[in-house]
């Protein structure tokens, strides 16, 4: 069963690719190649449907094995079939040139042997909160995230592109910003989404016991337990209902408000960081503050992280950190960019990528600036 590689070997769609083919059967010297399947919107897709054909040929190696091919026009997996032969002498018995008689014999060499040539997917996703927005670029191979290069490939990915505003444009700068996103690479997109479900319950899980958490609060916060409803793992379906009541929660506890508002509930209507209620984490606060979509959960995620983490061992608001509630890290994940680049958004003093000067960043962190 024959094999093939590609050169480059992670082509883009509309470059050329050059597909190498491999005989496996003893005696095999021809071979041919037909396609069966090919993503939707692509020219070989449009010839199968077009022709209502099940296979359609493309190449035969009389001329070698590579085939070099620029028709690879969109992202995806291209399903071929190739057939090995073994050719042997024209046979005589022709009466005249290219008779029947004169063609060379074929005998099938083995099986057919399905194929997969697989184009890059480019792949986006919105990353930022609220007018500070960029977009996070990946390319994908099969399961798998993969680098690409301007000479390559024409862009290097994985990356940040299209800032919105300089907030925006100084998030995708921070050093941190870029090393998360350069570990998206070669990793696998399962390993590299990360698990939501459980990172949701994990926060869920510690924000419970920390509400409470022995020596860390003035007073516990028996006001803002998370309801019940929400204590299983959650799926794709209720990622925004969780997520909604976990923002809205720790909104109260970080600004010591009950919640209730027959009992004139508010912010400082409480005393859980300091006796007053005065002590509000204003810096922990959750940038999303409400989730509709899947998209919005990965987002409004990787924030209630961020602001939870950085708020669990605030010595400013807190008698004592909270040492004990430590959430589980993100590893290396895109989620993991999310909550660098709403880190970075969420500053008021961020530090100057080492392409910017420390006034130019303060000034437009700070007060609004652009650079013109």
């Amino acid at each position: 069963m024959a094999t093939l590689t590609t050169t480059p070997e992670y082509p883009v769609p509309g470059k050329p690719v050059q597909v190498v083919f491999a005989y496996t059967e003893s005696g095999a010297n021809f071979l041919r190649v037909w396609i069966t399947d090919a993503p939707e919107g692509s020219k070989y897709r449009k010839r199968l449907t077009d022709e209502a054909l099940s296979r359609v040929e493309l190449f035969t190696s009389e001329g070698g094995t590579t085939w070099t091919n620029g028709d690879f026009d969109k992202g995806g997996i291209y399903r071929l079939v190739v057939q090995e032969y073994t050719r042997g002498a024209a046979t005589f018995g022709g009466g005249y040139d290219n008779s029947p008689g004169s063609a060379p014999t074929e005998t099938k060499a083995g099986s057919e042997s399905t194929l997969s040539v697989h184009i890059g997917q480019r792949m986006t996703q919105e990353i930022g909160a609220g007018q500070d927005k960029a977009q996070l670029v990946l390319f994908v191979w099969n399961d798998s995230i993969r680098a690409t290069s301007v000479a390559v490939h024409g862009e290097t990915t994985p990356a940040i592109v299209n800032p919105s505003t300089p907030r925006s444009t100084m998030a995708m700068s921070d050093t941190s910003v870029r090393a998360a996103v350069a570990a998206l690479a070669g990793q696998t997109a399962l390993a590299a989404i990360g698990t939501l479900g459980t990172v949701i319950s994990n926060i869920r899980t510690k924000f419970e016991v920390h509400r409470t958490q022995a020596t860390v609060h003035q007073n516990n916060d028996a006001d803002n337990a998370i309801n019940n409803s929400f204590a299983a793992t959650p799926t794709p379906a209720t990622y925004a209902l969780i997520l909604n009541e976990l923002i809205r929660k720790f909104t109260q506890h970080v600004e010591n408000d009950a919640g209730v508002v027959s009992n004139l509930a508010g912010k400082n209507s409480r005393n859980y960081h300091d006796v007053s209620g005065t002590k509000i984490d204003w810096s922990n606060r959750p940038l999303f503050q409400s989730v509709g979509s899947v998209a919005d959960a990965y987002a409004a995620t990787a924030d209630l992280w961020r602001c939870y983490e950085a708020h669990r061992v605030s010595t400013g608001v807190h008698d004592n950190a909270d040492n004990t509630n430590a959430l589980s890290g993100l590893g290396d994940t895109i989620l993991n960019v999310h909550r660098l680049f709403l880190v970075s958004l969420a500053a008021s003093n961020p530090t100057a990528p080492n392409n910017k000067s420390t006034a130019a960043v303060l000034l437009m962190a700070g007060a609004g600036f652009k650079e013109s």
